[in-house]
């Protein structure tokens, strides 16, 4: 079976960018189905793609929402690849990819999947789903965007770490990160409002008794390029601009889990929650707001500490409380990878999606 798996995004933005590259890593691995990726142009999706072996075409996919006269163009040159690859099945990961090249599948008599990984919906949702043969949600969240019908709710998957916390390299890190304090809390995601690392940040004045450094990994948005200064703003403005580090964007956040004590995860929503899965594999305590498939995470495996609401007080109180119980801690340091392996492997998530694909007949 050949599967043209169309990306929405040149680099990796964020955890929708790694899970497909994590589901090509796994079907590739596999000898009843054939990958071959679309890419808009070249970049870090293309050379991580490359390097597992996968064939990599390009599909340009212009940004249309107030330009949808070049719509048309854009579905001709999604035929033309479709032509030149011949795949059986077209999968796309996201709505620009679905509204450009999944419709231009429909066209061919080819099936469409349609990846939505997001909670957030779009007015182009309804038109999208009655067009596609199938679509994938990683929550419950996320699927409650659509009708129920032709939806199959698959988690995104997650690797473990390849180190171990005891890695000389991981203890060096550690001790880069925790600037001479006792516990190091940890806060992964792009610096924007609805991640929300603010509120992580305020949280910090009520957290009396505890000899914590919060350290911040993630990427500055470029629609909002201040809202770093922002967080130093509000640090200052408490007093604790000296018990903050923010370390911009990171390839190595793996090895920063296996380093720090607690991840505190405060996003205003959350479709599904990779740094939740993520933690878990390399054993990281976690503390999250109880939004979208932070929930469902928590409710199905148990692991972490979920806050009553999405204030900083009650922020405070579930840190102090996770920070004070040292017994729990070890008891979910020793369980995340345990329950990350058996519930979100790689292949397990890559059987999941060739599941889907067999249900749309036509040979597959």
């Amino acid at each position: 079976m050949r599967v043209l798996l169309v990306s929405n995004e040149t680099e990796i933005i964020g955890g929708g960018e790694l899970s497909l590259l994590l589901l090509l890593g796994g079907l590739n691995g596999r000898e009843d189905v054939e990958p071959i990726l679309a890419v808009p142009a070249d970049g870090e999706v293309a050379e991580r793609a490359g390097a597992l072996g996968i064939e990599v075409v390009e599909l340009p996919l212009p940004r249309m929402r107030h330009q949808l006269w070049r719509l048309p163009a854009a579905r001709q040159a999604a035929a033309g690849v479709i032509r030149q690859v011949a795949p059986d099945l077209v999968h796309c990961n996201g709505s620009r990819a679905m509204l450009i090249a999944g419709i231009a599948a429909r066209r061919f008599g080819l099936p469409a999947v349609w990846h939505v990984r997001v909670e957030g919906r779009d007015f182009l949702d309804r038109f999208l789903w009655s067009r596609c043969s199938a679509l994938i949600s990683p929550s419950r969240t996320v699927a409650r965007r659509f009708p129920p019908q032709r939806i199959a709710v698959i988690p995104n998957p997650v690797s473990l770490p390849e180190r171990r916390r005891d890695d000389p390299a991981v203890s060096a890190l550690r001790r880069d990160m925790a600037q001479g304090r006792a516990h190091i809390l940890l806060a992964v995601g792009e610096l924007t409002p609805r991640k929300n690392v603010i509120r992580i940040v305020e949280s910090l004045a009520g957290l009396h008794g505890h000899d914590v450094q919060l350290v911040i990994a993630g990427r500055e948005d470029p629609s909002d390029p201040g809202y770093p200064d922002r967080v130093r703003a509000v640090a200052e403005r408490i007093g604790a601009a000296d018990r903050v580090t923010l370390l911009g964007f990171r390839t190595d956040v793996a090895d920063l889990m296996l380093a720090a004590d607690l991840l505190v995860h405060a996003p205003e929503a959350e479709g599904f929650g990779r740094v939740f899965i993520e933690a878990m594999a390399a054993g990281l305590p976690l503390v999250c707001t109880p939004v979208g498939g932070l929930s469902e995470l928590h409710a199905e495996t148990g692991f972490g500490w979920l806050t009553e609401d999405l204030s900083p007080a009650a922020l405070t109180r579930t840190v102090a409380q996770a920070l004070s119980d040292a017994g729990d801690r070890e008891r979910f340091r020793a369980a995340g990878p345990q329950i990350a392996a058996e519930h979100f492997s790689v292949p397990a998530h890559a059987r999941a999606v060739m599941e889907v694909y067999a249900t749309l007949g036509q040979g597959l």
